[in-house]
C-alpha cells in the first residue's frame, strides 16, 4: 500500500489492533510495495487501505508447495518489504543521512524472492540497487 505525505508516496503497513498506521521515515514508494513488520505475514498478512484486504506471501506456515520460509524476516524482530515487479512498479527509496566526504561506507540488503498468496505460476524476481550515479542488478531468482 502506498499512502501520500508530504507529496511522495510511502510504504504503510496498518495495525489493526490499534488503528494506527506504520510509515518507515526515510523511505518512499510509488510501486505495489508492502511493509511487513514482525510477525504480520503469518497472522494474515499486511493490510491495505486501498483494497480494504490484507496481502499475504506465501510460506511454510500457510500452504506454500516445497517452501522452507516460515513468514518471518530475518531476524524476529526484523520487518520487511514486499514490492511487486510486475504490477504498479515502481522505485522503493531510502533517504541516508549523516555521511561524511572521505569515509567509506558498505551498503548491503537481504532479498528473497516469493509470490502473493491466492497467485500460482512462475515469478521472476530481481533488484536494481543504485546508490547516486551507479546501479548494480541483483541475479533473476526464478521460481
Amino acid at each position: 500500500m502506498t499512502a501520500s505525505a508530504g507529496g511522495a508516496a510511502v510504504a504503510k503497513e496498518l495495525d489493526v489492533a490499534s488503528g494506527t498506521s506504520t510509515y518507515l521515515a526515510n523511505w518512499t514508494s510509488t510501486g505495489y510495495t508492502f511493509l511487513f513488520l514482525p510477525g504480520t505475514n503469518a497472522a494474515g498478512g499486511s493490510f491495505s487501505p486501498q483494497f480494504n484486504n490484507y496481502l499475504s506471501l506465501w510460506s511454510s506456515s500457510n500452504g506454500g508447495i516445497a517452501n522452507t520460509w516460515n513468514g518471518q524476516g530475518p531476524t524476529a524482530t526484523s520487518n520487511f518489504i514486499a514490492s511487486d515487479p510486475a504490477y504498479q512498479t515502481g522505485p522503493l527509496q531510502q533517504t541516508v543521512g549523516g555521511l561524511v566526504v572521505g569515509r567509506r561506507y558498505a551498503l548491503s540488503f537481504q532479498w528473497a524472492a516469493g509470490q502473493q498468496t491466492g497467485y500460482y505460476g512462475p515469478t521472476y524476481e530481481g533488484w536494481q540497487v543504485s546508490l547516486g550515479s551507479q546501479s548494480l542488478s541483483t541475479a533473476t531468482v526464478n521460481n
